[in-house]
């Protein structure tokens, strides 16, 4: 199935909640309105809102605060550019629905707009498909005083030759709202209309469905040329303009256009572009509105690619750019230090089953579509990568991702001042991010990310280049502040986990572990964590000898163990005056680990041989060992 009769599938899968508004809360608390938009229609922002009676008369009008309007239009206003009049219809600028503009403005070459706004707006009143509300405004607009009748009420305002204000030269304390609102002039102002009935319940013409289908109605009984469509594979009627604004209400670049007339556009292969490629409006508009919603809806966006991931039927799945979900209670929201290995293997393992025994609703033949979408232009936008499969084969294979990647995560809460944890996986996005951090470059993460979906979809190991940068970068602590050093190391702890799962490790201590790296990595995070203590009794936050060492560690690891040992000897004698359970002191506790250590080393092992990835898992899971309270260990 191809990407474009893929999105008309899903826009009539999902045609009933066609005009109606969503809402989207994020993370962060803020949250957005959005709409699977009807056919022909399309958005605008606003500035003014003007409410007429339904005789026609002006009833009210004030400023707004930009709010995204769902407006009619059509296939010519949809693609307006330049000075080219091509009005929308029922809501636009001041230019088009003011009959008195140019007598405010002097502008004699927009004279026009206006009249061809009108005629337009008459053949949609005197159809079938007309309205109360639509008659209404009609009526009003007729009367052709709209800036006479915003002056009187304070929202536009003029100069003493009695034009249009181009500019608010006052004192910005006293700047009108219009003012405010507007990039350029007030005569670029864009104007919404709705009609007040009294005691009456109604909608706002762009929230009204009803008014919605009726104008889809009137526009598509508009005649069209009708040639085969290459999304449907039928004879329709076509059209060569194109929606854009996908990715968000000001984005300009299409996916699809043809209007360069010049040059080597067709390269000698092709008269005109309807030879190249012919899609019918009704399979255009469908695509357009469906990919538009599903971004809003769905879309993870890094710069300005998007990263889309959908169901024909069922839209929410799993993706590997999301977190988890709570799976029966079964996330640790304790704090850090409270949890025990054995408890955190029970519930790992309670996890993974978990994961394992989802169930989803599939239909038969439902596919999953991924799509990449980026745009190297303001006005150009690509499918950068596109896949599909079945979506019990998708379910499966995000299932194993989600098991390769699960890994306990630990937050800070800023508010409560501790340290958190759960069990859940990592993104996609948070490894291209910690592989090239602190401070990573968009365009690297973004090219990451795509490389990675083939770990997910093709079970391929992560790419080495990327393995070796997590490792550079957990060898150089000193780079991070330490909440990213947190991330940073999780992140990367998982992702050697999934490069040597021949060892099987998982997050807990393998005391019995003799690989010579993971021994090293244990031995510095026993030294580290000692010495933290130290530091924290006595007010010192200087990082610590561990830290300091841990690239060179992870190079010459026997020389600059020496170099460690010996720093920690003024440590070890202020360990030596505290006592537990008798005459055993706290020194004889440290340096009992770092022998137990040392003696699983093999024969010629405690060498200068360069550390691989497993020294960072050793020095991650012997710190969270050492973390946990001694009860639990």
């Amino acid at each position: 199935m191809s990407f474009w009769r893929s999105l008309v599938n899903t826009y009539d899968y999902n045609e009933s909640l066609a005009g109606e508004q969503m809402t989207k809360t994020f993370r962060n608390g803020n949250s957005k309105n959005y709409m699977l938009l009807p056919l022909a229609h399309t958005t605008q922002t606003a500035q003014i809102e003007v409410t007429v009676t339904p005789s026609g008369e002006f009833y009210h009008a004030e400023v707004i605060e930009k709010e995204i309007t769902v407006i009619p239009f059509t296939e010519a206003s949809g693609s307006k550019a330049g000075s080219a009049l091509k009005p929308h219809m029922l809501h636009d600028k001041l230019m088009y629905v003011a009959g008195d503009f140019v007598e405010y403005t002097g502008e004699e070459k927009k004279a026009e707009a206006f009249h061809l706004y009108n005629q337009q707006l008459k053949l949609w009143v005197d159809s079938r498909f007309s309205t109360q509300t639509v008659e209404a405004i009609y009526n009003y607009i007729n009367k052709a005083q709209l800036i006479r009748d915003l002056v009187d009420k304070k929202v536009l305002f003029l100069e003493p030759n009695g034009k249009l204000m181009k500019k608010w030269t006052g004192h910005s304390d006293d700047k009108p709202a219009i003012f405010k609102q507007v990039v350029n002039e007030q005569s670029a102002a864009f104007v919404r209309f709705k009609v007040h009935y009294p005691n009456e319940v109604y909608k706002n013409p762009w929230l009204d469905q009803q008014l919605f289908k009726k104008y889809t109605r009137y526009y598509l009984s508009l005649e069209r040329k009708s040639e085969l469509c290459f999304v449907m594979g039928q004879k329709l009627g076509v059209t060569e303009t194109h929606p854009n604004k996908l990715r968000n209400s000001g984005d300009m670049a299409k996916l699809i256009s043809s209007n360069d007339k010049d040059g080597f556009t067709f390269r000698g292969r092709f008269k005109n572009a309807s030879e190249a490629m012919s899609i019918s409006y009704l399979a255009s508009q469908k695509a357009h509105n469906a990919l538009k919603w599903l971004i809003d809806r769905q879309g993870f966006t890094i710069d300005s690619r998007v990263y889309l991931l959908w169901g024909d039927q069922q839209l929410d799945l799993p993706s590997p750019n999301d977190e988890l979900p709570d799976l029966d209670g079964l996330l640790i929201e304790d704090e850090i230090e409270s949890y025990s290995n054995d408890h955190l293997a029970q519930n790992y393992h309670l996890m993974l089953q978990g994961i394992s025994n989802q169930k989803w609703h599939t239909a038969d033949f439902e596919m999953v579509h991924i799509v990449e979408l980026d745009a190297a232009t303001a006005g150009r936008m690509a499918v950068v990568n596109y896949r599909s499969l079945g979506i019990e084969d998708y379910m499966e294979k995000i299932k194993k991702w989600q098991k390769r990647m699960l890994w306990n995560k630990t937050y800070y809460n800023t508010k409560e001042k501790k340290w958190f944890h759960s069990l859940n996986t990592f993104t996609l996005r948070d490894i291209a991010t910690s592989a090239y951090s602190p401070r990573a470059d968009k365009e690297m993460v973004m090219a990451a990310i795509s490389r990675l979906y083939n770990c997910v979809l093709a079970g391929a190991q992560i790419p080495s280049d990327l393995v070796r940068n997590l490792y550079v970068r957990c060898c150089m602590p000193q780079a991070y502040e330490k909440m990213e050093y947190v991330q940073l190391l999780q992140v990367s702890t998982v992702v050697f986990a999934d490069k040597y799962n021949q060892e099987a490790y998982s997050m807990t201590l393998q005391q019995s572990n003799t690989n010579r790296s993971y021994l090293y990595g244990r031995l510095l995070a026993v030294a580290d964590v000692f010495e933290e203590r130290l530091l924290k009794e006595s007010m010192n936050n200087r990082p610590t000898n561990a830290l300091r060492y841990m690239t060179s560690f992870s190079n010459k690891p026997a020389t600059v163990w020496k170099t460690i040992f010996t720093q920690l000897q003024p440590y070890f004698v202020k360990a030596s005056t505290r006592t537990f359970m008798g005459s055993w002191t706290e020194n004889d506790t440290i340096q009992k680990k770092i022998t137990e250590i040392i003696e699983q080393f093999a024969e010629n092992d405690f060498c200068n041989k360069a550390l691989d990835e497993q020294f960072i898992i050793g020095y991650y899971n012997q710190r969270a060992f050492e973390y946990a309270k001694k009860g639990d260990k």
